[in-house]
């Protein structure tokens, strides 16, 4: 379960720099 929401917050972070990339 701890894993999980780590991957998703390192998802997250990732998709929101990619979004400020654009």
């Amino acid at each position: 379960e701890m894993a999980e929401q780590r991957l998703e917050n390192l998802l997250s972070e990732v998709l929101y720099e990619d979004s400020d990339s654009v």
